[in-house]
């Protein structure tokens, strides 16, 4: 038969019911037909009643949700006439009192309440009050299923089932099925109590079960099987525990498990049945199953009997059903993620054209501007047209109006992509912080198609709002044009209105010269951009070819025309008037209809003339319904200037005067300028505009004051009556108040720093009266802890939390301040709001998104605080707030609501720390051990580096493969490369496209090139890349200063290329500029390279072929010499030579190596090749690096320690000391230096000027000194294991006291430790530095080897020499000797894992061979015996598993493999669980991926994150790590660790930091849950 007659799809998991169902068919159909491609199934094909059917099963001892989806998934790609489905099989029972669920019953799949009838338990999310709810409820059954569903049940309750007729005919055929698939017998129906667990794995059997624990059930009249119907729990795992499916039944109704319907049910219109073969307990075997296969089937037969087959005929496919509900669900999925995506772009609110701020704004009157529009429309239109059409205009001449009209013009006409209009005062819309942002969003919507490649730039780039404006423009507008490919010849127009009102000179060039480019041509989009002709305005259009813009000074255009054109406006506004007047007026009052006349209206156009703003004034002035028409132009003509200064008087000054028209005393003539100097004062000086009420509240008055004073202004101000922001209808009107020479012409001009000055301290009042004792964001985001960073808040809450006045208050109260032209004082109101609100004030411009204000506000502050007195409290509490905010921007971008607990760890002499440790939270209940006094003044931000720091020309911006920051204010410019180490646990790099060298071509240009030997020319400014294949990859590189030479080992790439590539490495020198290779080196093999700044000397270190190093030398080019060019040759200069580092000038060479076992970095002078200066080094070198004079040299050891090394006199001098940075750069002005990790987050920016810091952080608070960075709490965190810097031993220390209990020596330098449950046993991973021929001892105590392939065992009491690298030592502290065990490890086995058992008996050991299967993936587990040293067992795991922890089980017969995964939402761990050895077993097991007991579960408990930044309480960032307070332990060992949560409902939280100090602390886990919850808002 052909596949397309097929109407029913069958599906079941195992053979068994694979058999059943072939059972079960009155008819077999031969299985040839034409099957889709990437069908793989097996087919049974029958016939049951009318119905064809198809069988298929998933492939054999595959189990799940995913491979029954994939069945599903092919079975209708090949028969797609398939129009329902029956998932038919096995399942385990869950009885309760409810239902009495018996073996062999059979349940079926119905809709209960809002439940679909399966639900997929294992799928759902963590609440914040640390609950898992379910999300997985699942489709419910087709409607022809369930009618036929109830007409059976119906059917039942009269004649019974004939599910046992159908077994007996299906065994009557099949014989040799009749013992198995017959019924098992009530004595087999066994049910023990759900809290018995049977954990003989080998008893299939059941018979050493103990007979007390069964439960005691009636017998059943008959042996036929009950149908139930009802909820079916479905999920990806085995459940073998009584107790969680008691839990399941009671919590879902459930009455049956599964493990496939969950992959089907919502992609494949289907019913599940399923037999009962076991009670899903430990004590599940498999008796049962082909009987309870069989039941299943049997129903299913009767069910079909049941179903129409006309109504199998009609209807859509269940195909076609699937591809609706993909294509629905794609679209909805897509609509979703651009939406959150584009919602994540900052958005200039009012910034459109037909925003509501600009609703009341004129458009041009239809007899007007024809001409300029005219011109407008053609540039447009023409396919030769400019990319920019540049109306520039005086003040008042009506550009803003223009704009308007235009943009409208062109919306109608489906031709306007976005429109922005500039306003100074309006922080949003005062600058191009959001311009392009709010630009892509506008276009996305109004360009179809256009969202989701926006979405795709934003997704790839999540930061990209803190991006240059060059990224910006690149990445949201033009690259997503070009990819959307726009075929219209139609340009898509952008209006810009008022660019002068863009109060940043650079962001102006930047957007003139972006919409001036290439790319506008490319995607298809023009401007049309309106100014005053400013003179940055000028210049810049002045710098492009005229090519690319067309002007047009509106303030040139003829006077006839502006005349008519302001004569129309006028005539028409009167008209109006008139109407409007005379709707309300007396009888005897009404103006006549041409009123005020011909004359009058020409006296009208002659006073505004040529500013459109005035005519638009007088017409407000005259249209104010408070006072007749004729008396307002009475006042009006009283005033009549000529020149363009006084138009403004006279547009500006009736409108004043008018306030004070009445017969006033004087003390009502000077109540009324007062408060207009208050309310219109402030108004015209606010740095965004404010509603009536949140300005009356600012300025803590009645808002009733505020609406009178602002009634004399409706001619010059808008007023919403809806609460909306009040604005001034034109800028002008700000001018003209602040002008020097309106005191001489009216009482009413506004004293620009007295003004400020009031609003400061307006502000200050706002923030002391509200702000929160814990800060803000308890209002916003809720208290204590978050989960998710950068968090989006809905502007309702926010309102809510921090309404629009206090919002206004702790955004700008510093603008003001620096605007009154004040220092300030100790004591005054700025110190005393400092002191009492400054982590608040933080917060709440966390909250806000603003974090690179705090940075910014602080420096200012600083700036205007009185240094006169250096010990001044006010001056140390602003220095020590810089140094808070520079250490704590993470948590101040991401984390806001972090901020208080953040004073637990800053030094003891933190001024920050004495003024607001006591606001901290009382879940810390014991603060943990900090440093004494703050180091050098650094700059913390989020980053690293591989190779690469670099700064710019300017030392305004610095540079690594990864991004480019700002250099002052640690703000992320530009990404780099996406490529970002988590860990030192995780280091991947793409080879071709890995960066391997770059450096600044100019502060706004970047030279790159990959290691697959790409160069890469980047403006940043406006996102152009060009692109270079050089004939080779790159082994090594490295750029001049300005990137126009560039030196690097060529070799061959490991991957194919379009180019020819020379087989045999090559050193070579490029010049950029033109090219060329202008020095070549050939068949070098082994090189090192050094290029000076200038690009104007080259050094190669290059080392001979065979292993011997002899023949080692350095080799010197002057590249400005051309022709041919002997080098200076420099023999050795050390036997092993690993490092070279010119000086920038080139005169000046450091080498680092080895010379007869001893490290040394020598200063070699180039000229003379004489060693200047010879310096002994303790350790690795990972840097060297020049200042710009040559006169120092900086080393950077491995062991995190930073030297300074003084060229003239030759001393040394060490500067940073437990760094954990592995670079360093200085930058151009020799002031600042950068510092950086390879391997974790955490950069730093600090001042090479500042003394040096010995002891950076001074020393540690505790007894222990310095430590290593080993730190591994006790199961009960009473204990901690740690070693110090010095010597190899374990050091056991008190929690409580830090006091030391026990020092264990130790083979080498523990580098980790583990626990017995009971803390008696001490296991301890140990690490040998010494080699062994460096070990002279001659001790001959007696030991014994057992070799163990390539590991070494030792049982006896000494060890005289070092065999192995790596050892595991055991103790039990309670006799405080070393067991007679001790495991030898290859260097392979470094990052093993182990674990002691519970009862300290024996350890499992995870061997972790990075040559083998990968780093941190195991393959196989060890049991030893401690007592004994006998290797127990061998667990071998089929295939490799990624593993992040051991531990044992509680009760020690189960090996936890547990992998954290903290990248998903909320962080995850994968446990792979698998049974411990038992005397008896072989003593080596091998565990199927298929028979290891998985569990995917949320993560919980408190731990560290990966990056070392953050501590974790189940799915909540709880607390921010400063740099200087970070763990050590990732960074140098790698691992990752875990607080300790304790019965008593306390947490134990503590490391090793990167300066060596040990500190621990406590947590109440009780009050941080209820303030997590927001229960308790005091905790």
């Amino acid at each position: 038969m052909a596949s397309d007659e097929y109407t029913i799809g069958w599906i079941c998991a195992l053979p068994i019911e694979k058999a059943t169902a072939r059972g079960m068919l009155d008819e077999i159909h031969d299985t040839s037909f034409i099957r889709a491609a990437s069908d793989k199934n097996s087919y049974t094909l029958g016939r049951i009643g009318s119905h064809n059917i198809v069988v298929a099963s998933l492939p054999s001892g595959v189990y799940g949700e995913t491979p029954a989806a994939t069945v599903a998934a092919h079975m209708l790609a090949s028969f797609k006439s398939v129009r329902i489905g029956l998932l038919v099989g096995i399942g385990g029972g869950i009885p309760s009192r409810s239902h009495d669920i018996r073996l062999g019953d059979v349940v079926i799949s119905r809709p209960e309440g809002t439940l679909g009838g399966v639900v997929q338990f294992d799928r759902g999310k963590t609440t914040a009050e640390g609950q898992f709810v379910r999300t997985g409820v699942l489709n419910k059954p087709p409607l022809v299923l369930l009618n036929a569903l109830a007409e059976l049940e119906a059917e039942h309750e009269m004649e019974g089932s004939k599910v046992p007729l159908y077994i007996a005919e299906m065994v009557d055929r099949y014989p040799r099925m009749r013992t198995d698939y017959s019924y098992q017998g009530p004595s087999n129906d066994v049910l023990y109590r759900s809290d018995y667990d049977y954990s003989e794995e080998d008893d299939s059997t059941c018979e050493s079960c103990d007979p007390s624990e069964i439960v005691q059930r009636a017998e059943r009249e008959s042996e036929h099987p009950v149908i139930h119907y009802g909820i079916i729990a479905s999920s990806n795992q085995v459940v073998k525990d009584a107790v969680l499916r008691d839990r399941i039944g009671a919590e879902l109704g459930a009455m049956c498990l599964e493990m496939e319907a969950a992959g089907i049910m919502d992609s494949f219109p289907c019913l599940v049945i399923r037999g009962v073969s076991d009670y899903a307990d430990s004590h599940k075997n498999k008796r049962w199953q082909r009987y309870a296969a069989a039941t299943a089937a049997a129903y299913t037969k009767e069910l079909l009997h049941k179903v129409p087959p006309s109504e199998m005929s009609a209807g859509p496919t269940a195909l076609h059903l699937l591809r609706s509900e993909l294509s629905e669900i794609i679209h909805e999925v897509q609509s979703v993620k651009q939406k959150v995506y584009l919602d994540t772009l900052p958005v200039a609110e009012g910034a459109a054209f037909d925003s509501y701020d600009n609703e009341r704004s004129p458009h041009c009157h239809p007899e007007t501007r024809g001409e300029l529009l005219r011109q407008v429309n053609d540039w447009s239109t023409d396919k030769k047209g400019k990319s920019i059409f540049w109306l520039n205009g005086m003040a008042g001449t009506g550009k803003s109006t223009i704009a308007r009209t235009v943009a409208r013009s062109f919306h109608n006409e489906d031709r306007l992509a976005a429109s922005f209009f500039f306003k100074r005062g309006e922080a949003s819309r005062g600058d191009a912080s959001r311009f392009f942002t709010t630009i892509a969003s506008q276009i996305a919507s109004s360009l179809p198609g256009l969202a989701e490649h926006i979405q795709a730039a934003v997704q790839s780039t999540p930061l990209i709002a803190d991006k240059g404006l060059g990224i910006q423009f690149s990445e949201l507008i033009v690259q997503p044009l070009l990819a959307l490919k726009l075929t219209s010849a139609t340009r898509n127009i952008i209006v810009v209105d008022a660019l002068n009102e863009c109060h940043d000179a650079a962001q102006i060039k930047a957007i003139i010269h972006l919409f001036s480019g290439p790319s506008m041509e490319k995607a298809n989009l023009r401007v049309f951009l309106t100014s005053r002709p400013d003179a940055v305005i000028r210049l810049n259009f002045n710098q492009l070819v005229r090519g690319v813009y067309d002007p047009l000074i509106l303030h040139d255009v003829g006077q006839e025309t502006v005349d008519h054109d302001i004569r129309v406006v006028l005539v028409e506004e009167m008209r109006r008037t008139v109407q409007d007047y005379n709707a309300v007026a007396s009888a005897d009052a009404v103006l006549v209809g041409d009123w005020p006349g011909p004359e009058r209206i020409d006296r009208l156009v002659k006073i505004a003339s040529p500013l459109f703003i005035s005519a638009a004034t007088i017409c407000r002035f005259l249209g104010d319904q408070r006072f007749s028409p004729e008396r307002q132009l009475a006042l009006l003509l009283e005033y009549q200037g000529a020149s363009h200064a006084s138009r403004l008087d006279f547009t500006y000054l009736p409108v004043l005067d008018q306030i004070l028209a009445a017969d006033l005393t004087k003390r009502e003539r000077d109540y009324l300028i007062a408060e207009f100097q208050n309310i219109v004062g402030s108004l015209v000086i606010l740095a965004e505009p404010l509603s009536a009420f949140h300005l009356a509240r600012l300025l803590c008055i009645p808002k009733t004051r505020v609406e009178t004073t602002l009634g004399h202004l409706h001619a010059v101000l808008s007023i919403p009556p809806d609460g909306t922001p009040v604005r001034l209808f034109h800028a002008s009107f700000r001018d003209f108040l602040l002008d020097d020479g309106l005191p001489d012409k009216s009482p009413f001009a506004v004293q620009g720093p007295p003004a400020h000055s009031l609003l400061l301290q307006r502000c200050l009042d706002r923030m002391t009266r509200t702000m929160a004792p814990m800060g803000p964001s308890h209002n916003v985001y809720g208290p204590a802890g978050t989960t998710n960073f950068y968090s989006f808040v809905e502007q309702e809450t926010l309102d809510e939390g921090l309404p629009g006045d206090l919002r206004y208050a702790c955004l700008y109260w510093v603008h003001h301040l620096e605007q009154a032209k004040v220092s300030i004082q100790p004591g005054d109101g700025v110190h005393c709001f400092l002191k009492a609100h400054f982590l608040d004030w933080v917060e709440a411009l966390g909250v806000l998104n603003r974090p690179s204000e705090v940075l910014n506000s602080v420096q200012t502050l600083v700036s205007l605080a009185d240094d006169s007195d250096t010990k001044s409290p006010l001056l140390q509490l602003l220095l020590d707030a810089r140094r808070f905010v520079y250490g704590h921007k993470p948590v101040i971008d991401r984390a806001p609501q972090l901020i208080h607990q953040s004073v637990i760890l800053l030094p003891l002499s933190s001024l920050i720390r004495a003024t607001f440790l006591h606001k901290r939270p009382t879940w810390i209940t014991h603060l943990p051990a900090v440093p004494r006094n703050w180091g050098q003044t650094s700059l913390h931000v989020d980053g690293f580096a591989l190779n690469c720091l670099a700064f710019a020309h300017d030392s305004s911006r610095l540079l690594s493969e990864y991004r480019v920051w700002d250099a002052n204010s640690g703000h992320v410019l530009h990404t780099v490369s996406r490529y970002q180490p988590r860990s030192a646990v995780d280091r991947m790099h793409d080879y071709q496209h890995g960066v391997k060298a770059l450096a600044f071509k100019t502060p706004h240009e970047l030279t790159i090139l990959t290691r697959g030997g790409q160069l890469q020319n980047w403006n940043l400014l406006t996102g152009e890349k060009t692109r270079l294949r050089l004939d080779s990859a790159v082994k090594d590189a490295v750029f001049s200063a300005d990137a126009t030479k560039l030196a690097f080992i060529a070799t061959s790439s490991p991957f194919e290329t379009s180019v020819k590539q020379s087989k045999v490495p090559s050193i070579a020198v490029r010049d950029n500029t033109t090219g060329r290779i202008i020095r070549k080196v050939e068949q070098v093999e082994h090189a090192l390279l050094s290029l000076s700044s200038d690009g104007n000397i080259l050094a190669c270190c290059i080392f001979p072929d065979d292993q011997s190093l002899r023949g080692t030398h350095i080799e010197v080019f002057e590249l400005t010499h051309r022709g041919s060019y002997k080098p200076k040759v420099i023999s050795g200069p050390l036997a092993d030579t690993r490092m070279i580092n010119l000086s920038p000038n080139g005169q000046k060479l450091a080498v680092y190596g080895e010379e007869q076992n001893t490290a040394l970095v020598l200063v070699i002078d180039i000229g003379t090749s004489e060693t200047e200066h010879m310096f002994p080094v303790s350790a690795k070198v990972t840097c060297m690096s020049f200042s710009p004079d040559a006169a120092t040299l900086t080393i950077v050891l491995e062991k995190k320690e930073f030297h300074l090394y003084d060229l003239i006199t030759g001393r040394a001098q060490m500067i940073r000391k437990h760094c954990r940075h592995d670079l360093i750069a200085f930058a151009p002005d020799g002031l600042t230096i950068a510092t950086a990790p390879r391997t974790a987050n955490g950069m730093e920016i600090w001042n090479s000027l500042t003394s040096p810091d010995n002891a950076l952080h001074q020393g540690p608070t505790s007894s222990l000194g310095h430590c290593s960075p080993l730190f591994s709490l006790s199961p009960d965190g009473s204990m901690t294991a740690t070693s110090q810097s010095k010597g190899n031993a374990v050091i056991v220390v008190d929690v409580a006291t830090n006091g030391i209990k026990h020092e264990l020596q130790t083979l080498g330098v523990p580098e980790a430790v583990a626990f017995s449950r009971n803390g008696k046993i001490i296991a301890a991973k140990t690490f040998c530095y010494i080699s062994p021929k460096e070990d002279e001892s001659d001790d001959d105590s007696e030991f014994t080897f057992v070799d163990l392939d390539d590991d070494v065992v030792v049982v006896g009491k000494d060890i005289p020499k070092v065999q192995h690298p790596c050892w595991l030592e055991v103790w039990n502290t309670k006799s405080k000797r070393s067991f007679p065990f001790r495991k030898g490890l290859p260097l392979s086995y470094r990052r093993s894992l182990f674990a002691v058992h519970p009862k300290g008996t024996r350890i499992a050991f995870a061997l972790v061979d990075e040559t083998k299967a990968g780093i941190n993936h195991i393959a196989t587990v060890e049991e030893w015996d401690i007592v004994y040293g006998d290797l127990l067992c061998t667990h071998i795991l089929e295939a490799p598993i990624r593993v992040s922890k051991i531990q044992y089980s509680a009760d020690g017969t189960r090996i936890d493999l547990v992998q954290y995964k903290e990248s998903t939402s909320p962080p995850s761990m994968t446990t792979t669980r698998i049974r411990s050895w038992q005397p008896g077993q072989d003593t080596q097991l091998t565990h199927s991926k298929w028979r290891m007991e998985k569990h995917d579960l949320p993560r919980t408990g408190i731990w560290v994150t990966e990056d070392e930044a953050w501590i974790r309480y189940d799915s909540h960032y709880i607390l921010y790590i400063p740099s200087h307070m970070r763990p050590m332990q990732h960074v140098y060992l790698g691992t990752s660790f875990d607080g300790v949560c304790s019965d008593s409902g306390e947490a134990v939280v503590g490391w090793i930091t990167v300066k060596g100090l040990f500190t621990t602390f406590r947590i109440d886990l009780d009050k941080l849950h209820l303030t997590i919850s927001g229960s308790d808002h005091k905790c």
